[in-house]
């Protein structure tokens, strides 16, 4: 009797770790925070690379935008989310039962009071810093709004250091500071070009510095964002999230861009018209937002907020022999520029190799900290 009692609880102490190893598997399918495959991860990194080059071929054709520049983030927001609905439906038609109910458990344990502010918050800072970039165009020129933006890679490290305690070797430092001078020096041979007395340069200049700084920072906020409140969460419902908190807060962004132009820019030209000036151009540019802001986020989330600010860098040095080919007559050709396009792209490469070997290591180090003997009860 007492053999048949002990075989009993053993029965049950079997089925309820099976019961728990089968909810773990739910979860695990849903976290989106573990990277994919490697050529899934490759195809997304050369795909998303594409859509910022041919972002910047867009800009060079549409030239000076006459419309409300906010208005293409919210066109983006609303493609997310038309995309993003078909394929929830499929994922919830798919999954299993018990997939279902891990994943409304996780989606009702991330929508407290506090973590909706908070997304909502890190939403609008980097929108904020976006759209602050975009308005110190006017004072200083696209020159020296791109180099101070390549400053971002060193900032998004050391945030990310400061608030993910993430680890940065001397080997990236240093590739960090010759990727940020290499980037400096492809434009600074332009700022002659655009530096004209009737310009308010120290006001640009100090709306570009606080763009970069608030960028940098909540680009490290939109990671942790990812990989740590929104953990347990499919990495399509974690798009759908961001798509629908960024609606409102792209329309606050038309509103402060429509004062701004009006009362700072004394821009009579300006009208409450949200939608003035639209036209086909800008529906192309919407278009290849979406797609960017997918990858963006998905990047975010498989690796991290530096390897995207490299791949701003690589957009910023590959667009200029994509120029000399589709607009020569705005671009000359330069061997000092052929070269230190060259030593960026190495930098870019010395520095993504540096965080490999940081992973693996870690990784290696974590495997060995967490394996314990396993001893039997019975």
């Amino acid at each position: 009797m007492k053999q048949k009692s002990v075989d009993s609880e053993k029965d049950d102490r079997v089925q309820s770790i099976n019961i728990s190893e089968k909810e773990q598997v739910a979860i695990n399918q849903n976290d989106a925070t573990s990277k994919p495959k490697t050529v899934t991860l490759s195809a997304t990194i050369v795909v998303f690379l594409v859509t910022l080059l041919a972002d910047s071929l867009i800009f060079e054709w549409i030239g000076k935008p006459d419309f409300h520049f906010p208005i293409i983030f919210l066109f983006d927001a609303i493609g997310r989310i038309i995309i993003c609905l078909p394929v929830l439906i499929f994922l919830k038609k798919k999954q299993t039962w018990r997939q279902n109910q891990s994943m409304h458990k996780a989606l009702h344990s991330v929508f407290t009071w506090q973590n909706t502010w908070r997304v909502v918050f890190i939403r609008f800072g980097l929108q904020f810093g976006f759209l602050l970039g975009g308005k110190s165009f006017a004072f200083i020129g696209a020159s020296t709004k791109t180099i101070l933006q390549q400053s971002q890679v060193l900032l998004t490290a050391f945030f990310s250091y400061c608030i993910l305690g993430a680890t940065v070797t001397n080997h990236q430092i240093v590739y960090g500071l010759a990727l940020t001078c290499g980037a400096i020096a492809f434009k600074v041979d332009s700022l002659a070009l655009e530096s004209t007395p009737d310009k308010n340069f120290l006001v640009g200049f100090i709306m570009m510095i606080i763009s970069v700084v608030v960028c940098s920072c909540f680009f490290v906020l939109t990671e942790r964002l990812l990989k740590d409140t929104f953990r347990n969460m499919h990495g399509w419902h974690k798009q759908f999230i961001i798509a629908v908190i960024d609606v409102p807060v792209e329309i606050v962004m038309i509103v402060i861009d429509i004062l701004w132009e009006q009362n700072v820019m004394a821009n009579e030209d300006a009208t409450w018209d949200f939608f003035q000036h639209i036209d086909y151009p800008v529906f192309i540019a919407a278009t290849n937002c979406v797609l960017q802001g997918f990858l963006m986020y998905f990047l975010f989330d498989w690796i991290d907020a530096v390897f995207v600010n490299l791949m701003f860098v690589l957009q910023m040095t590959l667009t200029w022999p994509l120029c000399l080919l589709i607009f020569p007559d705005n671009e000359q050709f330069s061997s000092q520029r052929l070269l230190i396009l060259i030593v960026t792209i190495l930098c870019c490469l010395g520095y993504n190799y540096e965080s490999w070997i940081n992973a693996r290591k870690e990784n290696s180090e974590t495997k060995i900290s967490t394996k314990k003997p396993v001893k039997s009860e019975y």
